[in-house]
């Protein structure tokens, strides 16, 4: 689903792309022009074209109001991609394609009385997401040392080893190397990740052990938090995907952590 922030459809391919694009700036601050819409006869468009290079994802974006009510019509459009090469979140780059033919958008009402655009259904579609493992230990181990700071640990190495076990599970160990005064130890953080069809990841096995008295004092502090996580899920969408139904759903692991799916009518 794609909030606009209008109480109508635009009534234009131009109108469009302008509720897209300030839509857009809601949840990612930009480098450039993000939309490009082409029509063909509106409400029929022949492409939208949706560039986020570079650009950065807000962290706690604005909650626009739920949708409700029977979802309209709204336009057609031969050809959508969304692509981010890469979209930035912290410290990780984030490489992004999606792209769809022959989509169809419905229109619903959300509790502010404002649209909400609804993926209703596509002739063929894929959407591949990535990130590199260095990116990851970069943003581990930005986040681990400011948690540490405040214990007066400093957290010198993070390396993250990732290794596929089946088509949508990952078994995850982290290492991060932390010194406090003239103590110095290794904690190590095992765990897995396991992804559904909508794109909503678990974690489970969560487990740490440290060496020498550093380490297990660093895991007697992190094995409440581990705790709190066991079993929970995560949505990875920033955006509903409406009434589109993911197949074909991978999350593979090697110098990168990379997720692919399929949607659209299934192949005969």
């Amino acid at each position: 689903m794609i909030p606009l922030a209008v109480s109508s459809l635009p009534s234009s391919a131009a109108s469009l792309r302008d509720a897209l694009e300030q839509s857009l700036r809601q949840l990612i601050r930009p480098t450039r022009t993000m939309v490009a819409v082409e029509d063909r006869n509106y409400p029929a468009l022949a492409a939208i074209r949706i560039r986020l290079d570079n650009a950065t994802l807000i962290d706690r974006p604005p909650k626009s109001g739920e949708s409700s009510g029977a979802v309209e019509a709204a336009f057609q459009v031969d050809n959508l991609e969304i692509v981010g090469a890469p979209i930035r979140l912290r410290e990780a780059a984030i490489e992004l394609r999606c792209r769809a033919s022959h989509v169809v958008f419905g229109q619903a009402r959300d509790t502010n009385g404002d649209v909400t655009l609804i993926l209703q259904k596509a002739e063929e579609g894929s959407v591949e997401v990535a990130t590199s493992v260095n990116d990851l230990e970069e943003a581990v181990r930005v986040g681990a040392k400011a948690a540490a700071a405040q214990q007066g640990v400093n957290v010198e190495d993070v390396k993250i080893d990732l290794r596929s076990r089946d088509d949508r599970t990952v078994d995850v160990k982290v290492n991060v190397r932390a010194k406090k005064l003239f103590l110095s130890a290794t904690v190590r953080i095992n765990g897995s990740v396991t992804l559904d069809e909508h794109l909503n990841a678990r974690l489970a096995g969560l487990t740490c052990a440290g060496d020498g008295p550093l380490g297990s004092l660093a895991c007697n502090f992190l094995t409440p938090y581990l705790q709190r996580f066991e079993g929970r899920e995560f949505s990875l969408l920033a955006l509903s995907l409406g009434e589109i139904k993911l197949r074909d759903v991978r999350l593979a692991a090697g110098k990168d952590l990379r997720i692919t799916a399929q949607f659209g009518q299934s192949p005969a």
